[in-house]
């Protein structure tokens, strides 16, 4: 794969592997003024390059780009990295932006990134357990992947062309709210390539892109463009050093469900059967050990206690017999049609720009996308993790926490910046503070 260059506005911008394409534009953005008004700019046309004085690095600079209002900003696009014809580092600035107007969300780097025809060439994701699309141009369906979540669970993607791999990723230490998005245009030879990301409400404050949007190409496959992330990551975050030990040396984890799971006793039994027979120590990842509320399921989110009658015996019996176990609370979601939803629920549920509910239904369960950075709500949670460690649990597994995307929360009543999902990640990456078990 080539290194090229693409035109915006009479300068040549350094880029990975893309292919030229006419009025594509470099980068997009959503404004939004104090009564709502939306602005959609973009980087199509007037871009120029700017002399910064290092050959390493590329400015192009977007000037006076107006608002319906008639006022303007300027935004600015760097590539850092160009003596290295192998890897750079791109980042965006929005400065002026009038008084009047914040960035909502804006999209970049925008690309067409060039794919051939065939099964030499495959498109990378790590979602879930790893996707890997061969010949991308005829097989790949249109992604729009969250990160972080189950379905994006790094923020980066890889193109495999030959024994050449071009990396593409978001080093983002705060692991704000990121979507991909890619499809295939055959007409072109190229995926398409973006990446939205939604910002903080600020009026009249500019916003700088603090981390780096990096592309790397080199010899190598799927695992070598993993460990290009790894590596920053153990440098941004550093190894998980507080997680216990026999939770890290436990080889298997059984989960039990059907109906006979709804009998702790039976539960306590099987699961000290299966450490008889597997001769290792294991955890019992326990759905169904509380209450329901008619679907003999996990429907009774948030208030999961009372426990199931003869559930402390058969927690005691397993954890004695080298059973670890792990109870199941969705750490996520306030049903929506239960008496406690009005006042409090409602009052910590996240809320769109508009204050409407990022709504949900699981089994007809209807429910709604609580903030974990409220109080109530960690509150609500820690209480029952602390009675479960009370009563002599190893663990306690938070459902849908990894797993689901943060939402940008709008409720001006909440903690954090309105709109900025690193509150969401912050109050995630805590949680084994407020849940002591």
């Amino acid at each position: 794969m080539r290194r090229s260059h693409w035109a915006i506005g009479g300068a040549l911008l350094a880029l990975l592997p893309v292919m030229a394409v006419a009025d594509s534009p470099h980068w997009a953005a959503e404004f939004r003024d104090r009564q709502g008004r939306r602005a959609l700019v973009n980087g199509s046309e007037g871009g120029k390059l700017a002399d910064t004085g290092d050959p390493d690095t590329e400015r192009i600079v977007y000037r006076d780009v107006p608002l319906p209002d008639g006022s303007a900003l300027t935004v600015e696009t760097t590539e850092v990295g160009l003596a290295d014809a192998t890897r750079s580092e791109r980042f965006i600035t929005f400065r002026d932006v009038p008084d009047d107007w914040t960035l909502f969300r804006y999209t970049y780097p925008i690309l067409t990134l060039a794919a051939e025809p065939g099964e030499d060439c495959a498109l990378i994701e790590p979602n879930d357990w790893g996707t890997i699309t061969p010949d991308p141009l005829r097989n790949l369906e249109p992604i729009r992947r969250a990160f972080p979540s189950g379905s994006a669970a790094m923020p980066f993607y890889a193109l495999q062309s030959g024994d050449t791999v071009t990396y593409i990723g978001c080093h983002d230490p705060e692991a704000r709210l990121k979507d991909f998005l890619i499809d295939a245009d055959p007409v072109s030879g190229g995926l398409r390539f973006a990446v939205q990301h939604p910002t903080r409400i600020a009026y009249g404050q500019d916003f700088e892109q603090d981390w780096a949007f990096v592309w790397q190409m080199m010899e190598g496959d799927w695992y070598d463009a993993a460990l290009i992330y790894r590596q920053w990551a153990l440098r941004a975050y550093g190894p998980a050093s507080d997680v216990p030990r026999d939770f890290v040396e436990t080889p298997v984890v059984l989960m039990r469900l059907g109906v006979e799971s709804l009998d702790p006793e039976f539960v306590a039994d099987w699961a000290i059967g299966m450490r008889e027979w597997f001769g290792t120590p294991i955890t019992q990842h326990y759905y169904a050990w509380h209450h329901d509320l008619g679907s003999m399921s996990i429907d009774a989110y948030p208030h999961f206690f009372p426990a199931r009658p003869g559930f402390e015996e058969a927690v005691s019996r397993m954890e004695v017999a080298g059973v670890r176990v792990m109870p199941y609370l969705n750490a996520r979601l306030w049903r929506t049609d239960v008496d406690t939803w009005q006042p409090q629920g409602s009052a910590l549920a996240v809320r769109d720009p508009y204050g409407q509910l990022h709504e949900e239904v699981w089994m007809k369960i209807p429910a709604a996308v609580m903030s974990p950075a409220t109080e109530g709500w960690r509150a609500t949670i820690a209480d029952q993790a602390v009675r479960l460690a009370e009563i002599g649990c190893s663990g306690v597994y938070l459902d849908q926490v990894g797993a689901s995307p943060p939402h940008p929360d709008y409720d001006p009543t909440h903690p954090g910046p309105l709109g900025d999902t690193a509150t969401w990640r912050d109050a995630t990456r805590g949680s084994q503070r407020w849940t002591p078990a």
